[in-house]
């Protein structure tokens, strides 16, 4: 049996110790803009000792910001009061807040708003397309409720999701009267609404046309198949017609929408704001950080000059006061960095 026994050794290792303010720094690299603007403003609402000033911080400050969170000096306590004047007229001053004189709220021109063409109006959905179609039509109130269902089942492109027999079933109608409204249902605006398939939308399209050459609808008809596979030989060896007149129409078929309500989708555009713009000016690259609607971060200077005064804060308060000012000056810190890092 081995013996037990205690022996001491010295050992060398390297270990990575990643700080608060590095794992903050790695943290906001990864984040895109929108990202970020999202967490700076989160903070902005957390932290009472971080605010946003439209004015650079200066040399000075930073200075000032390094000496506050690298030093653990105690802090002294600082009495904040004001004392309100005993003459105060109330009954003036809320008369004067509750006046309806409009009040004019001045606005950051840094902030980003949403473009304009986005605001104007709210955009026009399908159903609502349809259902104003169908008010403006001589239907029937049964024919109407048959509408409705039709509108209830179509996808996003427009096409009806349900069959006659369905229809019918919840409408509590017969399959034929079902068929008499689709047939007119599908002439309304956008062209090949309410198909059931991609053949259907295309032929509603094509006869909406009104060509003299029939060579449009036979192709939708017989071989839009070899459409698919753009196999233009067999297509006109299948026809019979001449390649001029083979290529006009199949111009025309792919000129044809195969999603007739895709341009009612309400899904808004977001574009994408880029960190930093490379420019080639003459034979030179230069690089601009995008720094539009960025917040210009600082530390209060209410605080600041509170902690000054001389007096020693006690207890939890100045433990909070410490925690809130290293955590503003990590972050203003760590933006720093990151915008240093992709420049």
């Amino acid at each position: 049996m081995a013996a037990l026994e205690l022996r001491q050794q010295l050992k060398l290792s390297q270990q990575l110790i990643m700080t608060p303010q590095l794992q903050q720094a790695i943290k906001l690299l990864q984040l895109s803009r929108l990202e970020l603007l999202e967490t700076i403003y989160q903070e902005l609402e957390t932290n009472p000792l971080l605010e946003e000033s439209q004015e650079e911080l200066p040399t000075e400050q930073d200075a000032e910001l390094e000496t506050l969170t690298t030093t653990e000096t105690p802090f002294q306590e600082v009495q904040l009061s004001e004392k309100m004047r005993e003459d105060f007229d109330w009954e003036g001053y809320l008369d004067e807040y509750n006046t309806s004189t409009p009040v004019l709220v001045e606005t950051d021109p840094n902030q980003e708003w949403p473009s304009f063409d986005s605001r104007l109006t709210e955009p026009t959905t399908l159903e609502d397309h349809l259902i104003w179609q169908v008010r403006l039509s001589d239907f029937k109130d049964d024919e109407r409720e048959i509408c409705e269902i039709i509108i209830g089942n179509l996808d996003k492109d427009g096409y009806l999701d349900a069959t006659i027999e369905e229809i019918a079933d919840m409408a509590q109608a017969d399959v034929g009267q079902v068929e008499q409204v689709l047939v007119r249902f599908q002439t309304f605006d956008p062209p090949g609404v309410a198909a059931r398939d991609l053949k259907e939308c295309l032929l509603i399209q094509a006869k909406c046309l009104e060509l003299e050459d029939p060579l449009v609808v036979r192709i939708v008809e017989d071989y839009l198949h070899y459409l698919e596979t753009k196999n233009y030989a067999a297509l006109v060896r299948s026809l019979k017609r001449t390649p001029e007149e083979v290529k006009a129409a199949v111009d025309i078929i792919l000129g044809l929408d195969p999603r007739p309500g895709s341009a009612f989708n309400k899904e808004t555009i977001e574009y994408i704001s880029p960190d930093i713009y490379v420019f080639k000016i003459d034979d030179e690259w230069v690089i601009l950080l995008n720094e539009d609607g960025m917040p210009k971060l600082r530390v209060s200077p209410y605080y600041r000059d509170a902690l000054g005064e001389g007096d020693a804060v006690s207890g939890e308060t100045r433990d909070y006061i410490q925690t809130k000012l290293r955590s503003a000056a990590w972050l203003i810190k760590s933006i720093h960095q990151r915008q240093r890092t992709l420049y």
